[in-house]
């Protein structure tokens, strides 16, 4: 099976012990209190403290690493979140930074969305969408806000003039998640006004002329996955405000239903 790398520098035994606690069994893990004694193989990811013993400087050993893996996600760490230490760090090469003490959580979500992006980046998802991310600077720095998209709850706003390839992104950002998941894709401009409450939450039989029956609104149908409204700027100020009222509550009611 294969296995993620994972490389943690700190001179603080209870860190090491706590990364061996809480990192996931996909991550081989590889421990090193001294940078000195970094063994010669390339990490998928590495968390470096930025102060380490014998005055050795955790930007020093960023920059080495960046220089020798430059496609090693490296993330910074300390309990002094100084605003010139974090600029350095991420001057050195760091991607990341995050404050000590360190959380089980953050750290399992920064290593599920370092996943995310090295997928990307191998475009492992869908060969069908390598011809469309490309290799560019650019490119490369949208996979990177895709990748930290992993994990996040809540709505997604994705912009961009016609064609670009938003939905591309909408998929993508869809499949790092769930792939097995619903994704319904709605052009909003294509639904009529007075049709909007029944097509997005639903209604029951004979609840307006020419409902036979009980009918599943599209946001009941994408649960549990991602629902994506396309042209949503052309949907109207009123139906703007009873989906605003799902936005919030995350609860739907059919129409005529209670």
């Amino acid at each position: 099976d294969f296995n993620w790398q994972l490389l943690v520098v700190d001179d603080d035994p209870l860190i090491l012990k706590t990364f061996s606690l809480i990192v996931p069994d996909n991550w081989e893990l590889t421990l090193c209190e001294d940078p000195r004694k970094i063994p010669h193989k390339i990490f998928h990811a590495a968390f470096i403290d930025q102060h380490l013993k014998d005055n050795l400087s955790g930007v020093s050993v960023i920059e080495q690493l960046s220089q020798k893996f430059p496609h090693t996600e490296i993330i910074g760490i300390s309990g002094d979140l100084t605003r010139d230490l974090m600029e350095d760090a991420l001057k050195a090469g760091a991607t990341r930074f995050l404050a000590k003490p360190l959380n089980a959580e953050e750290i399992r979500l920064t290593l599920s969305k370092i996943e995310a992006l090295q997928l990307l980046k191998d475009a492992q998802f869908q060969r069908q969408y390598e011809y469309y991310l490309g290799e560019s600077p650019a490119t490369q720095e949208l996979k990177k806000s895709i990748s930290r998209l992993k994990g996040e709850p809540g709505p997604i706003l994705i912009e961009g003039e016609s064609g670009v390839g938003k939905e591309i992104v909408v998929r993508l950002i869809h499949l790092q998640e769930a792939p097995s998941s619903p994704l319904i894709a709605v052009n909003v401009a294509a639904i009529p006004d007075n049709l909007f409450e029944s097509e997005f939450f639903g209604h029951s039989k004979g609840s307006f002329t020419g409902a036979q029956q009980n009918k599943m609104g599209l946001i009941e149908a994408a649960n549990d996955g991602d629902l994506f409204l396309d042209y949503i700027e052309t949907l109207s100020v009123q139906n703007q405000v009873k989906l605003l009222r799902f936005l919030a509550t995350e609860e739907v009611r059919r129409v005529a239903e209670n």
